[in-house]
C-alpha cells in the first residue's frame, strides 16, 4: 500500500471518530432509532461528538503543547497513556449522561463497550503497543454484527463495509509500520470481542 493512502486512511478512520461514525450507522440501521426525530438525532450526536472526539483531540493539543507528548500521533506506547486517561473520563461522562436519559439503552451500550475497550488499550499501554485504530475497528464491526439480533436491522452493507475498513486500516498501521502484525490483531480482536460482550452477555 502506498504510503500517501496509509497515512490518509489512518487519519479517516481514526479511532476517536469511531463512536460517531457508529451513531451514523445506527440511525440508518432500520432500528428503532432510526425512527427518532432529526432534532433529537442532533441533539445526541453532539453529546457524543463532544465526549469522544472533541474533548479527547483538544485534549492531545493541550498536551502537546505542554510538551507531555512528543507529536500529536503519539508513537511511543506510554506516551497514550494520558491522553486515553482523559478520554476514558469523557466517555465515562457521556454514559453518564446516556443513563439518566430513556430509551437509548443501544447508544449507552455503544459507549460502555466503548470505554471498557479504551480501558483495556489503556492498561495495555503500561507495557506495550496496542492499535487503538484496531481496537475502534473492531469495535465498530462487533457492534454491527450486534445489530443483526434487533427487530427490522438492516445491516448487510455496513457490515460489508466495516470488514473491508478493518482490513484497509489494518494494513495502513502495517504499511506506516507504527504497529506489528500482532498489535494489529490484538486490537480487532480487543474490540470486537468487547463489543460483542457488552451488547449480546
Amino acid at each position: 500500500m502506498n504510503k500517501t493512502i496509509a497515512k490518509t486512511i489512518s487519519v479517516a478512520m481514526h479511532p476517536v471518530a469511531m463512536p460517531c461514525l457508529l451513531m451514523l450507522v445506527l440511525f440508518n440501521s432500520g432500528t428503532l432509532m432510526s425512527f427518532y426525530p432529526l432534532s433529537l438525532k442532533l441533539k445526541l450526536f453532539l453529546i457524543i461528538a463532544v465526549s469522544t472526539l472533541v474533548l479527547p483531540l483538544f485534549m492531545v493539543l493541550v498536551l502537546f503543547w505542554l510538551k507531555l507528548v512528543n507529536s500529536v500521533q503519539m508513537h511511543y506506547h506510554r506516551e497514550r497513556i494520558i491522553p486515553y486517561l482523559f478520554s476514558l473520563i469523557f466517555y465515562s461522562s457521556a454514559v453518564f449522561v446516556l443513563t439518566n436519559l430513556k430509551g437509548l439503552e443501544v447508544l449507552k451500550l455503544i459507549m460502555v463497550a466503548a470505554s471498557i475497550s479504551l480501558l483495556i488499550t489503556l492498561t495495555v499501554s503500561f507495557f506495550w503497543k496496542i492499535s487503538a485504530h484496531m481496537v475502534g475497528m473492531g469495535g465498530a464491526t462487533g457492534f454491527i454484527l450486534a445489530l443483526y439480533f434487533m427487530p427490522r436491522a438492516e445491516v448487510h452493507v455496513f457490515l460489508l463495509l466495516a470488514v473491508f475498513l478493518s482490513g484497509a486500516v489494518g494494513s495502513s498501521r502495517l504499511t506506516l509500520q507504527e504497529h506489528s502484525p500482532l498489535q494489529v490483531y490484538t486490537g480487532y480482536a480487543v474490540g470486537l470481542v468487547t463489543m460483542l460482550a457488552v451488547f449480546l452477555i
